[in-house]
């Protein structure tokens, strides 16, 4: 079941200062109290790029081997990561269009690198694009639905399965 803690719920690279000795959250404008997995899984979103990097998370922040269940709990909540994160950016675009289609892996890269900024529309919907991406990828992925049913201790869930437009789906694939 959710457990609430005190949570930043925007941890990105850009909310994050080291100082020699420590790293520092800033910018706590959006913190609330939310699910203990919010930050976690924002934060697997750039350090995690796979399962192993994921489940090495997750043991240091529980300090033991995750349990079937947290490992599902944290990849329901990186779905919603994701979704929040497109939808967010979607926002603050005005409209604008990705300059391309690339994995959020290759966004992170771009982003690490200098070449995607944040600061312009295009630099957004990209990001945001790919993050809808993900979101639309882990949802048909099949660990959704058993990541679904030991989140839920067991209990099936109903099946559901997310509508992805044509002219969408096209652009996903980058046609």
């Amino acid at each position: 079941s959710p457990q609430f803690v005190p949570s930043h719920n925007d941890v990105n690279p850009r909310n994050v200062v080291y100082d020699g000795e420590r790293l520092w959250l800033v910018e706590w404008t959006a913190a609330f109290q939310s699910d203990r997995f919010t930050d976690l899984a924002s934060i697997a979103s750039f350090m995690a790029q796979d399962e192993e990097g994921e489940a090495v998370l997750l043991a240091a922040y529980v300090g033991a081997p995750a349990t079937e269940a947290q490992r599902a709990r944290m990849y329901l909540a990186r779905q919603i990561n994701h979704m929040f994160y497109a939808m967010s950016l979607i926002g603050t675009t005005g409209g604008a269009r990705p300059a391309r289609v690339r994995s959020l892996a290759d966004v992170h890269a771009a982003l690490r690198a200098g070449e995607l900024v944040m600061d312009t529309a295009v630099g957004r919907a990209e990001y945001a694009h790919a993050r809808l991406a993900a979101m639309v990828a882990g949802v048909d992925a099949p660990r959704f639905d058993e990541a679904r049913r030991l989140a839920t201790g067991g209990h099936p869930a109903p099946e559901w399965r997310p509508y992805t437009p044509p002219a969408f789906a096209a652009r996903l694939a980058g046609n």
